[in-house]
């Protein structure tokens, strides 16, 4: 160990390091009934917990792994240590395929009811077919493949309907679509809106038919409150804008960016309907209650317990404590910097793992059970892995280890942290900039800790 790592840990010193996130993570699940933060306030807080995990990373994680991957020579040179190396490469292996199956968990175990709603191309070939006759019904243009819906509704007890009448029909549209495309960018003088008009109905085309060919069904019933606030939001941005002064056009510019930044939240959340569970915010209980009471609405039975969810949100806090014993195995600050970087997401994950469990309705012992899980899971594999890795640190297993877990870190940071702020908030300076204020934040500290 390099001076100034901070010390050896204890387990008992272990076991305090990974309460603070085993803490942060029950405060979060105790939250659960409160107002879920806004997604500015998410984005925001994303961004700072990415950029504490990458700066956990790169100044106390890499380090640790990067000595276990040389061996010191008799004239002081440094020569690569193959078994490690090998050892390290099996842990990225290991690592990649646990996330992506644990991902997998967690989207197939909230996934929407398939025999809802299916699309079969006749809410899009109707969409399609009206905004085509719409657009052309003024300029008195022949009828033609535009102004065909996709399916028809009806034609007749002795119509064909089929999937591939359906596919084919989005295809010939598509294929208008884009031949009136290249009529468009072959006028003398061309129209950039008209250009645009086009592009945005292709892609519309493109959407409800992958949709259909991926079998995708309807909007699961416990994200409908998240996209009712949302389309609110987009009402109030609309409402706002149509308060400016129309002469005040960067005024104007700057509220039209809000409202694209909230057309591509609804976008996203209308093209992934089977991602119910996201580890950062999730259906509140009140939002649940007032769904259930809405008019037209079939009350929101008790689910079944989400056991593959259970499943996936303990394995992964078991796997960020083994990271955090690990850590604290070999420097006490190691440790602490990795305890308090993964608070913040453990914070957030206990909130939106609690809203899931309470959609299995009130079954209170198992549910304190279910909740105190990945907490309890959390510390114990800490104390494990601490108490473990001493006898790995000289060997190459230990470095197979530090890679598994620096693996899945990343992977948090880069296949959810990032990609669910990127959702809520895209363009604002003021929200991205946090991943930088992590990232300060944790350099300034292994600073003040190695000094």
């Amino acid at each position: 160990m390099e001076p100034g790592d901070g010390g050896h840990a204890t387990l008992a010193a272990i076991g305090a390091i990974a309460a603070v996130p085993a803490l942060a993570m029950v405060g979060g699940s105790c939250a659960m009934s409160a107002a879920e933060p806004s997604e500015a306030v998410q984005a925001r807080m994303q961004h700072l917990s990415a950029g504490l995990l990458i700066g956990a990373v790169v100044a106390e994680i890499f380090p640790i792994l990067r000595r276990h991957l040389y061996t010191q020579a008799g004239d002081g040179a440094k020569d690569v240590h193959f078994a490690s190396l090998a050892a390290a490469l099996v842990g990225v292996v290991a690592a990649l395929g646990l996330m992506y199956g644990l991902k997998a968990l967690e989207l197939e175990g909230e996934a929407a009811d398939e025999g809802q709603g299916e699309c079969d191309g006749t809410a899009c070939g109707a969409a399609a077919g009206s905004a085509a006759a719409s657009e052309r019904q003024e300029s008195g243009a022949s009828e033609g493949p535009l102004r065909r819906p996709l399916l028809d509704r009806g034609q007749g007890a002795g119509a064909e309907r089929g999937p591939d009448r359906g596919l084919q029909r989005a295809i010939e549209t598509l294929a208008a679509r884009t031949a009136n495309l290249e009529q468009l960018a072959n006028l003398d003088h061309v129209d950039r809106e008209a250009i645009d008009e086009e592009v945005h109905h292709a892609d519309f085309l493109v959407d409800c038919v992958r949709r259909r060919c991926r079998g995708e069904g309807s909007i699961d019933v416990g994200d409908v409150p998240r996209l009712l606030a949302r389309a609110a939001a987009l009402a109030d941005d609309i409402a706002r804008i149509r308060q400016l002064d129309p002469g005040d056009l960067p005024a104007i510019d700057s509220q039209l960016g809000v409202i694209a930044a909230r057309l591509r939240q609804i976008h996203i959340h209308a093209n992934h309907p089977k991602c119910a569970f996201r580890r950062w915010g999730s259906t509140t209980l009140q939002g649940q209650s007032s769904l259930a009471g809405s008019p037209g609405t079939a009350s929101v039975l008790p689910a079944p317990v989400p056991w593959g969810l259970v499943f996936a949100v303990v394995v992964d806090s078991m796997v960020d404590g083994m990271l955090i014993g690990l850590a604290g195995s070999v420097a006490l600050n190691s440790g602490w910097m990795m305890s308090l970087a993964t608070a913040i997401e453990m914070g957030f994950l206990g909130y939106s793992f609690a809203c899931a469990i309470a959609k299995t309705g009130p079954r209170r012992p198992l549910t304190v059970a279910l909740l105190g899980l990945p907490p309890a899971a959390m510390t114990a594999s800490a104390v494990v892995a601490a108490a473990g890795s001493a006898p790995l640190q000289s060997g190459p297993a230990f470095a197979g280890l530090i890679a598994f877990a620096l693996v899945a870190l990343l992977f948090l940071v880069v296949e959810e942290l990032l990609l669910e702020a990127h959702e809520k908030a895209t363009d604002a300076w003021h929200v991205s900039i946090w991943l930088y204020v992590g990232l300060l934040l944790t350099f300034s500290l292994d600073v003040v800790t190695h000094s």
